[in-house]
């Protein structure tokens, strides 16, 4: 498993590798946005392609498929929205990645929580523990977005030129599609399992075992 999680990395970290090429010069003669937010993120790109390679080697498990969407990710929100400026050009963007991120982060907690450990959580804490876990890193990246503003002079919680609440209306968008998708995955992740579980309950029935133990006849 760790060597498809080091294959996927090294694909996504040639793809960035392209995007950089392209990027810096463009951004140097001033034919797109450039600054020294666009190249932050873009080497947030790089550190999160490798989070995942990292988490292999603690031993930490997740499922692969979880694996590809979170690169795709990466790609479509941090390189496309803000090194690119997608965010800027097409508003709605970044609702539609905050409501596909509080999807995808809620199956990456079931995956993480489902490989990691041998525990069965009864399906309403299971539903709980998916929305908490998704808030949690929704609520993570909002502090990384305030910080990143106040250090670096960002803009990534779009509050420049807005006062009182119109100022928080970004930040409050995005916790707000993270909860929507947050109850997606986890009404999808608790059918997962409430499937999964009838398999291994006909799988380990007494009369299921029986059938797999009887020996086979000889032929005479």
């Amino acid at each position: 498993m760790r060597r498809k999680i080091l294959i996927a990395s090294l694909v996504a970290t040639a793809v960035w590798f392209v995007c950089a090429v392209v990027f810096i010069p463009l951004a140097y003669t001033g034919k797109v946005v450039g600054g020294f937010n666009k190249y932050f993120a873009l080497v947030s790109v790089l550190l999160m392609i490798w989070i995942p390679y990292i988490l292999s080697v603690v031993k930490i498990k997740f499922d692969f498929s979880t694996l590809i969407v979170y690169l795709v990710f990466i790609f479509l929100s941090t390189m496309v929205g803000s090194v690119w400026n997608i965010f800027a050009i097409w508003l709605w963007y970044d609702t539609v990645i905050h409501l596909f991120s509080g999807v995808l982060i809620g199956f990456v907690g079931y995956s993480l929580f489902t490989q990691n450990t041998k525990t069965k959580l009864e399906y309403f804490w299971l539903f709980i523990f998916i929305i908490a876990f998704t808030m949690l890193c929704g609520g993570v990246w909002e502090i990384y977005e305030f910080m990143a503003d106040s250090l670096t002079g960002t803009n990534m919680q779009i509050y420049e030129g807005f006062a009182g609440q119109d100022a928080l209306v970004d930040t409050m968008i995005d916790i707000i599609c993270d909860l929507g998708g947050s109850l997606i995955a986890a009404i999808c992740c608790v059918f997962i399992e409430k499937n999964k579980r009838a398999k291994e309950e006909i799988f380990e029935s007494p009369d299921n075992a029986t059938t797999m133990e009887q020996p086979k006849q000889e032929v005479e």
